[in-house]
């Protein structure tokens, strides 16, 4: 499966056009800044719903409290949009 098979749902990636879209462009990206950035920077308890990339679906709602240190991680997670949402960005070496 591509990364854009694991963005949206099987109906929905059906009526794309693979060859004319940019990569990242199915990523719902104003949904981490609504239900996590926006919430953390003003000190509210975050929510968002984990994604089953098996089950092709948003699954259950995770919380997270504004308090330590939070690990954002994933394909996207230092897409143009959100990459200034961070106050410290690392990289690991697989391997």
């Amino acid at each position: 499966r591509s990364m854009i098979d694991k963005i949206k749902t099987m109906n929905e990636r059906k009526a794309l056009e693979i060859d004319k879209i940019k990569p990242g462009a199915e990523y719902d990206v104003k949904r981490p800044i609504r239900n996590v950035f926006n919430p953390l920077n003003n000190g509210l308890e975050a929510r968002y719903q984990r994604y089953d990339w098996v089950e092709d679906k948003l699954t259950e709602w995770q919380v997270i409290q504004p308090k330590g240190l939070i690990i954002v991680e994933g394909v996207y997670s230092l897409s143009n949009q959100l990459y200034n949402k961070y106050d410290i960005i690392c990289f690991g070496k697989n391997g």
